[in-house]
């Protein structure tokens, strides 16, 4: 038989590899130089610029409406629902906690002058109802807790956590900025210079309201994050205080007959009547510091040295562009003038688009901070008054516990009296609260049915559906 040919493996190899690393670095090359295109033309660069504003604009108003928390599925928005669970925690838990020193003030008077003491349960209806509001708010906390991270994790998933969404915005403003720049050494051939000088001042005033807009949008998460974080907490330790160190050992005090115990017991309540009264000044401080915090950290990153929010000198840029429009005669200029031309009043339409969207999200984003203000101001006062009553009402039962001395019906009797007396100044509080609370929320939603003023997250939704219409 013929001696069959022999296969050379070492040249073989060699070959594969060759083609093999051929392959590669002309993938890579080819790659490469898809990625490091730019654009050269005027309608090139004015298309790449409007495209740069308009992804810059969609990340960030997905990110305001995430915390506004509003879609097209949802009835209310997230921040809505957060709004109306608390509002149910609270109405619930100082419902329960303001029956229970109704209770315990009821039966001091009652009995003050009584030559008997009530019964054992009589006695403890009141702290059992108290502890039974504390626990209510204190799980309406751990739940908003959970609810906040699974927010957090959503955030992440849409990358507009921290990490990504400044990755995102320093890139996308380091490209606007150089394309801004390319486009000043452009000029439409032999059109009149100010409609190409207008052109750039307008792209460029479009450009600083998107990327103030964007790098404040990043502020705001920032200032949502931690304010949340921040009232979470105090929202916890205020029912896990005053719950399960003011009501419980109020309770075990009461039912025990152990009224020493009161004085830890009131010491509990003072904690958490003072948190209560802080809360919204140490939430607000937080969001303040957080915001400037974060916007001058975003703004050293972007180079930005203005980050005011403002449309004035684009309306004006944009009445300039209009009138040195209108002055050219097409029938003036060459084939490619008229081309550049046509360029020129594409984009002044879509400048005009964008210049209303800007005029909504500058509306919504007063309107949010004008809510915010007045919502501080009222909150402010609301939880001062019944902080303060049920600091009052802590220090009183402190003194009861640790005031008692002996064993004597008397004695019982005139604890019992003090503790009556600190019940009565506390009931102004809870109640406070929740009338508070109901008549907030039947004013909303009087004002909604009644004038059907679309929410900010519709609006901001709105805004968004139209932007994917531009490009």
């Amino acid at each position: 038989m013929p001696s069959q040919p022999k296969l050379n493996l070492p040249n073989f190899f060699a070959k594969f590899w060759l083609f093999f690393i051929s392959l590669t670095l002309s993938f890579n090359f080819g790659c490469a130089y898809c990625l490091n295109e730019e654009p050269g033309t005027l309608r090139e660069i004015d298309k790449a610029i409007i495209d740069t504003n308009i992804e810059l604009l969609k990340i960030s108003i997905l990110a305001r409406r995430e915390i506004v928390g509003y879609t097209k599925r949802e009835l209310i928005g997230a921040e809505q629902k957060q709004s109306l669970r608390l509002a149910l925690y609270n109405v619930l838990g100082f419902g329960a906690i303001d029956a229970g020193a109704i209770d315990v003030a009821y039966i001091g008077w009652k009995y003050n002058n009584h030559p008997n003491i009530p019964s054992q349960a009589f006695l403890n209806s009141g702290p059992i109802l108290s502890l039974t509001g504390h626990s209510i708010l204190f799980s309406g906390a751990l739940t908003e807790i959970a609810l906040n991270i699974i927010r957090k994790r959503k955030f992440k998933n849409l990358k507009i956590d921290k990490v990504a969404y400044t990755k995102f915005l320093t890139a996308n403003v380091t490209r606007l900025n150089s394309l801004l720049n390319k486009r000043k050494t452009i000029q439409a051939n032999n059109l009149n210079e100010d409609v190409n000088t207008s052109d750039i001042n307008v792209l460029t005033e479009v450009s600083k309201f998107t990327t103030c807009y964007a790098l404040r949008t990043y502020a705001v998460l920032q200032k949502d994050k931690y304010a949340q974080g921040v009232f979470d907490t105090l929202f916890l330790l205020n029912a896990g205080v005053g719950g399960y160190m003011g009501a419980l050992l109020d309770l075990i005090a009461i039912s025990h007959n152990r009224l020493g115990i009161e004085g830890p017991a009131g010491i509990g309540f003072t904690i958490s009547g003072a948190i209560i009264a802080t809360t919204p000044i140490i939430t607000n401080l937080v969001a303040k510091h957080t915001f400037k915090k974060a916007l001058k950290e975003i703004s050293a990153k972007t180079n930005m040295t203005n980050t005011d929010l403002t449309r004035s000198q684009l309306s004006s840029e944009l009445n300039k562009l209009k009138a040195n429009l209108t002055q050219l005669n097409p029938s003036d200029l060459t084939n490619s003038d008229n081309e550049a031309l046509k360029n020129y009043l594409a984009n002044l339409g879509i400048y005009k688009k964008l210049d209303t969207y800007f005029e909504v999200l500058q509306n919504v984003d007063q309107s949010i901070n004008k809510s915010a203000r007045k919502a501080l101001i009222r909150t402010s006062l609301v939880n001062a008054i019944n902080g303060g009553c049920k600091i009052g009402f802590g220090v009183q039962v402190a003194h009861t516990g640790f005031a008692f001395r002996g064993n004597t019906l008397p004695q019982y009797k005139e604890a019992f009296k003090r503790l009556a007396e600190a019940a009565t100044t506390f009931i102004p509080g809870p109640t406070l609260a929740v009338s508070d609370i109901v008549e907030a929320k039947s004013q909303a939603l009087y004002t909604k049915l009644r004038y059907h003023k679309p929410g900010s997250g519709k609006q901001l939704t709105a805004v968004l559906d139209d932007l994917e219409s531009i490009k």
